[in-house]
């Protein structure tokens, strides 16, 4: 157990099944007495979960993504570390 000062909450991550919308759940979690932090996640037959699924939060990761690939390709080409590139 871990102490909740300074308003700080536990955080629970979650798979989307049904029984984490059902009262008894949703009742308990959003208690005054005992808050969480709940993060359903939404896995898709796959071994990556969308925790969210805007459009901005696409475009956005895509976007740091695609910079971050490209400095490290030219890192390699700038060593000759060229296979697989």
């Amino acid at each position: 157990m871990f102490p909740r000062v300074n308003g700080v909450h536990p955080f629970l991550l979650l798979d989307g099944h049904g029984s984490r919308l059902e009262l008894p759940f949703l009742s308990h979690i959003n208690s005054p007495e005992h808050e969480w932090v709940v993060c359903l996640g939404v896995p898709y037959g796959t071994s990556y979960w969308q925790v969210g699924n805007a459009a901005e939060q696409n475009r956005s990761y895509k976007m740091a993504i695609t910079k971050v690939k490209r400095m490290l390709v030219d890192k390699k080409i700038k060593k000759r570390l060229t296979k697989g590139v």
